[in-house]
């Protein structure tokens, strides 16, 4: 005598999501650590000085004037000349004279036209620091153009980023308006006329290294060398 075979009880459907619903929790759980990560503060951020304090304002002028008097001055060959910028001279000249510039032309509304921005000047490296990101670079003058190569220690919140990003969130400052209001630079078609002549920019994060005076004369930056708390750039005034 012969039993029927009992029929084949069919696959739990549990047990077949589960895989899916582990991987499920594990994707979320991971963007939000990214995302938390993304919109801490980061770790090289410190709160810019009160812009009311009378001697930052002072601070700020003065590196204002002296910078464009060196920048400016006429002189009698067309030997390199260098400029050593502290540190702290250059925050506070971004603390309280770089937002009016990009205020004046982008409107008071702009990103960066509220004090926020900082630099950080260590041997080889600059960092641009603010609430949100930190974006360093090693910059060169390569081709006629100041190279922007991405360095150590750039952030989004406190999540490392690669190099790769570095240029999308660079986009983000007006790094070309930042030397023009440093050089007094009107920017614009002035800038475009110095480009004759010369190759396009190499790639990545190029900024210009002429800037044309009122006179007819050009500056042309020849080497930026950030050091310990200070930067020197070198540079050579022609027609």
């Amino acid at each position: 005598m012969t039993r029927d075979a009992e029929p084949t009880r069919p696959a739990q459907p549990t047990s077949r999501r589960l895989p899916l619903i582990v991987g499920l929790v594990l994707l979320c759980a991971g963007a939000a650590l990214v995302g938390g990560l993304a919109l801490q503060r980061p770790p090289a951020y410190a709160p810019p000085a009160p812009v009311e304090e009378p001697d930052l304002d002072r601070r700020a002028r003065a590196f204002e004037r002296s910078f464009a008097a060196q920048f400016t001055l006429i002189r009698e060959s067309d030997d390199p000349w260098a400029i050593r910028v502290r540190e702290s001279d250059l925050n506070a000249w971004i603390w309280i004279r770089l937002p009016h510039w990009i205020a004046h032309v982008h409107g008071s509304g702009a990103p960066g036209s509220l004090p926020g921005l900082q630099a950080s000047l260590d041997p080889g490296r600059i960092r641009l620091i603010n609430d949100s990101f930190v974006l360093a670079f090693s910059p060169g003058v390569e081709d006629g153009w100041t190279r922007l190569q991405p360095g150590p220690g750039s952030y989004l919140g406190r999540l490392p980023i690669p190099g790769g990003l570095l240029e999308l969130l660079s986009n983000s400052m007006d790094l070309e308006l930042i030397g023009a209001a440093l050089t007094g630079s009107s920017g614009g078609d002035r800038i475009d006329a110095t480009r004759a002549g010369r190759g396009d920019p190499p790639g990545g994060i190029c900024l210009e290294t002429r800037f044309p005076l009122g006179d007819g004369r050009i500056v042309e930056l020849l080497e930026v060398r950030p050091e310990e708390r200070q930067l020197v750039m070198v540079f050579r005034t022609g027609t």
